[in-house]
């Protein structure tokens, strides 16, 4: 019986580990994307776009694993408009791509993390 409950305890706390791992994750690789898409977004910049869609797409492959595919379908379209909107010039629409990338990512850094507001 001892054997059980011990088992259960060990089991709890990886669960719970591995969650907060996943949500510091998230954190961290958000906090990067959202720095290098500011920085993209100020300069303009189609090989700095395309660096950070690298980054995110290689990124986006693990956190697809515990956060639902519509947020990640999502900053992955509003990458490729933006890819579009500055090949052609449109910089008020690539400005506003942007953005919109930067607001799906702060929505996915704080997805899992537990708040009165995401609890209840």
């Amino acid at each position: 019986m001892n054997v059980r409950v011990a088992a259960a305890v060990i089991l709890l706390f990886l669960i719970t580990g591995a969650g907060i791992s996943l949500v510091i994750y998230t954190a961290r690789v958000c906090d990067d994307l959202i720095t290098l898409s500011q920085t993209a977004a100020e300069n303009y910049s189609l090989k700095m776009l395309s660096e950070t869609e690298t980054v995110w797409l290689k990124k986006a492959d693990l956190l697809s694993c515990f956060i639902p595919h519509d947020h990640i379908d999502r900053i992955t379209e509003s990458f490729l408009k933006a890819s579009v909107y500055i090949e052609h010039g449109c910089l008020e629409e690539y400005s506003a791509e942007m953005q919109s990338i930067i607001a799906g990512l702060t929505v996915l850094k704080y997805y899992d993390i537990p708040t009165t507001r995401s609890v209840f």
